[in-house]
C-alpha cells in the first residue's frame, strides 16, 4: 500500500509541472475520448474445494491469459472501462484417505474466460498516467476433475461448467508514444474460497 501510495504521489507531482491539456475538459473537449486495447500476461490462482469427503482441497497455478479492453474517458481524470480475458488451463491436485475408498487422489483443471465493467480514474504525469479502477466481473469456467481410488480400479472423471461473479480492481501505468499507449496493469478477482491476480502488458489505442 505504501509503495501504490507513493507512485501516485509522484504521479500527482509529476503531473503539476507537467505542461498539456486541461485535465478537467469534458469528454465533448477532449480530442481522443474512447480507447481500445489488447494485452498478454499471466494469472496466479488459488482456490479451496470441496471435493474429498467435506475436506478442503487447496489448488493453485500459474496460466498465461490474453486480454482486450476498451473505454471512454469523461475527462482526463475519469472514466469507465469493459474488458473480456480468456486463460489457458489451470491444474492442481490433492490427496486423501477415506476407509471405503482408501487413499484418494484429485486431479483438477480449469480455464477461465470472463468479462468486468470498472470506474476508471487516472491520474496524468508528463510521461501518461497512472490509473486505477474498481468494478465488477462476471466469469465462466470449464471444470475436470479426475479421481483415483486405492480400494477400486475404475477412476472418475467429472466435468461441469461453473459461473461466478464478484469484485475486481486493478492499478497500473501508461507510457503515452507517439502512436501508440503502452499499459502494465495489475488485476485481483475475489471469488468464493479463493482469488486470482493477473499481471498484464499491452498496448492501446486512443480514437
Amino acid at each position: 500500500m505504501r509503495l501504490i501510495t507513493s507512485l501516485f504521489l509522484l504521479g500527482f507531482l509529476s503531473s503539476a509541472n507537467a505542461e498539456g491539456p486541461d485535465p478537467f475538459m469534458y469528454w465533448s473537449e477532449l480530442p481522443k475520448p474512447y480507447y481500445f486495447g489488447v494485452g498478454v500476461g499471466t494469472m496466479d490462482y488459488e482456490e479451496d474445494l470441496t471435493v474429498i469427503d467435506g475436506g478442503l482441497a487447496s489448488f493453485n497455478d500459474s496460466m498465461a491469459t490474453w486480454k482486450l479492453y476498451g473505454g471512454f474517458k469523461f475527462n482526463n481524470y475519469f472514466g469507465v472501462e469493459g474488458s473480456y480475458m480468456k486463460s489457458d488451463d489451470a491444474a492442481g491436485s490433492a490427496s486423501g484417505y477415506n476407509p471405503i475408498d482408501g487413499d484418494v487422489t484429485v486431479g483438477a483443471t480449469a480455464d477461465f474466460r470472463g468479462y468486468s465493467i470498472k470506474a476508471m480514474g487516472f491520474l496524468p504525469t508528463s510521461w501518461g498516467n497512472l490509473f486505477a479502477g474498481i468494478g465488477h466481473y462476471e466469469n465462466a469456467s470449464d471444470l475436470s476433475f479426475a479421481a483415483s481410488f486405492e480400494n477400486f480400479e475404475e477412476a472418475e472423471l467429472i466435468r461441469s461448467s461453473d459461473r461466478f461473479a464478484g469484485l475486481t480492481g486493478d492499478i497500473g501505468a501508461q507510457w503515452h508514444l507517439d502512436s501508440v499507449i503502452l499499459r502494465a496493469a495489475y488485476e485481483y478477482w475475489d471469488f468464493r474460497e479463493g482469488n486470482a491476480s493477473v499481471l498484464t502488458i499491452g498496448a492501446l489505442w486512443e480514437f
